[in-house]
């Protein structure tokens, strides 16, 4: 990669975020909130094409990454503990 390049999964990332900070919906669905110890997705934009838009971006499945980040939590939850 050269100067001033990004990767593609970096952009989506970045693109969620702004848009969920000015209180849109995103695109990629990268952007969660917590609730009861469980992340939950930030709202999608048209969610019947969003693991093709992943796809595109060099992004993982949105369940497999959903699945990856709640157990994380659990993991943290319990060393909490």
């Amino acid at each position: 990669m050269g100067e001033n390049q990004a990767f593609k999964k970096d952009l989506a990332y970045l693109e969620d975020r702004i848009l969920v900070g000015k209180g849109e919906d995103q695109i990629y669905g990268t952007q969660f909130f917590m609730k009861d110890f469980k992340f939950i997705p930030r709202p999608i934009i048209d969610p019947e094409n969003l693991e093709k838009r992943r796809n595109e971006m060099g992004l993982e499945s949105f369940v497999k990454n959903q699945e990856k980040i709640n157990k994380k939590t659990k993991v943290y939850i319990k060393k909490m503990k």
